[in-house]
């Protein structure tokens, strides 16, 4: 870690340590892993048997369209500090359990999905890998949950549709930790309490949506044409979400701009104001950290105020080589 020293003659600074560098390499090995585990899984779900007693078998082009529109179709929603994507994903991932064998539902995730992330979205080659490794292991999770739970009795039943659920279940809480260990491996370790409410949270939302899957192949069990009544009730349901996340985001910003306007009428000096600033800033920009500089208008001596992620305050005073070396380093780590 770099820092940059003062002058010999000055009296001794406060160091300014740079931002730590993401962490490649385990997130690298974890991607590799994730990926010869999911492979290892689909090997042992005899890949290319469809479950049994099915009225007709869905094709792996069909879910691989399934798949990428739900990722087109995929709505931000923001809970407090916390922000989640609802995909649709788990709707044709349980046709895929019910009506298709494997092979054709890896496949068509695989396919249709990262189609999306490379053309659309275009990912960077690190988060696209390991993003397609996170699809293909909670995919082969749940299958192997799947047929584990099914065996060879019909889809269409009590127990079928329980077999159904324990797999999204699966799926689900695959995703959301994988997710958190790679934020730990490439950003540092996060809070317990952090971890948690985000799972919680996530983990709902997808099992929400994995219900409505099971639904929509109750309703196209015996009729195809029921696909009809599929997508009016999921376009509707996607259009329930973005209005619902819309009027969140006002939501929030509503209460972001009332909570300041309070805060400023009981402010009593401009400390307060600064800190009232900060800590609103972090809210709504999602941050953990927030630092701000200010000058005493009598004396002209620069003082650093700031806010970590558990609210506490922190002030400081700097003189003028230490504000000198501090916009150095920023110039530094701002150059490309």
């Amino acid at each position: 870690m770099n820092t940059i020293a003062p002058p010999a003659e000055a009296p001794p600074a406060p160091v300014v340590h740079a931002a730590p560098k993401p962490r490649v390499a385990p997130v690298w090995l974890l991607t590799f892993g994730m990926a010869l585990v999911g492979a290892a899984l689909v090997l042992f779900a005899h890949p290319r048997s469809a479950p049994a007693d099915i009225p007709w078998a869905l094709d792996w082009w069909a879910l691989a369209i399934g798949f990428a529109v739900a990722e087109l179709a995929a709505v931000k929603i923001s809970f407090g500090r916390d922000s989640h994507t609802i995909s649709l994903s788990e709707i044709p991932l349980v046709f895929g359990l019910a009506l298709a064998s494997p092979i054709a539902l890896i496949g068509g995730r695989l396919l249709g999905s990262t189609a999306i992330l490379v053309f659309y979205r275009q990912q960077p080659p690190l988060k696209l890998a390991f993003n397609v490794a996170l699809f293909n292991l909670e995919t082969a999770i749940a299958i192997a949950v799947y047929r584990a739970w099914l065996g060879d009795l019909s889809p269409n039943s009590l127990y079928g549709w329980g077999g159904i659920l324990l797999a999204v279940i699966a799926a689900v809480f695959t995703s959301a930790a994988m997710v958190d260990a790679v934020i730990a491996l490439h950003d540092g370790i996060r809070k317990f309490t952090e971890l948690a409410r985000s799972f919680a949270t996530g983990s709902l939302i997808s099992v929400s949506v994995g219900f409505l899957g099971m639904v929509s192949v109750a309703l196209v069990w015996h009729d195809r044409w029921a696909f009809v009544l599929l997508a009016g009730m999921v376009t509707i349901f996607f259009m329930l979400m973005r209005v619902y996340g819309s009027m969140s985001r006002r939501h929030d910003d509503l209460k972001a701009v009332f909570d300041f306007t309070a805060g400023l009428s009981r402010a009593q000096s401009s400390q307060d104001i600064a800190t009232l600033a900060l800590d609103e800033c972090r809210s709504v920009l999602r941050c953990e950290l927030a630092d701000i500089v200010m000058f005493d208008p009598a004396t002209g001596e620069p003082e650093r105020l700031a806010i970590n992620a558990d609210g506490e305050i922190h002030s400081q005073r700097m003189d003028s080589r230490t504000v000198a070396s501090v916009r150095a380093q920023l110039s530094a780590t701002s150059e490309p």
